[in-house]
């Protein structure tokens, strides 16, 4: 059964990727996309706990780095940490409701934008990080807040059919 699971968490960080590289930019805003990968890894987290988010994130980080490019691992190690410890926090403190459950994907969206950034600007010195405040990290805060709940609600309802099998 949980080999079943892994095989849906699975298409869902394929079909994630694919929708992040390509459709997602059907819908950008000043050039940035919503983190469909982040908010399917903290859905996973919050669903199933820290054990699958932390899999799954570490998993889903490495194929987006190697899908887009860059420093291969720092999606990978950003998701694999935002997923342990999203699921790990969601479930001591909370129920799966919606409203909690957007403001972890909107918190997990600035924690990995800072992140993110600080590692692309302060440690290996390509930009300024006040521009990038204003021109990446706020408009894709936005941006994937306002996909969050729908994506979030797609999750739970594949979850659900496959737990009713």
């Amino acid at each position: 059964m949980k080999w079943i699971k892994a095989i849906l968490y699975i298409l869902l960080i394929i079909i994630a990727i694919t929708l992040q590289a390509t459709i997602a930019h059907t819908v950008a805003f000043l050039g940035i996309v919503p983190q469909v990968v982040l908010v399917v890894v903290i859905g996973i987290a919050i669903l199933d706990g820290r054990v699958w988010g932390a899999i799954f994130g570490g998993v889903a980080g490495l194929i987006l780095d190697i899908a887009i490019g860059g420093n291969i691992g720092m999606n990978a190690l950003i998701l694999m940490w935002m997923g342990l410890l999203a699921g790990w926090i969601y479930k001591e403190f909370f129920s799966v409701r919606y409203k909690p459950a957007m403001l972890f994907f909107v918190i997990a969206d600035v924690i990995y934008c800072f992140v993110y950034y600080f590692f692309n600007i302060v440690v290996w010195g390509n930009g300024n990080f006040g521009v990038a405040l204003w021109r990446f990290i706020l408009p894709e805060v936005i941006m994937t807040t306002i996909f969050c709940l729908p994506i979030f609600w797609c999750i739970r309802m594949a979850i659900k059919r496959f737990e009713r099998r």
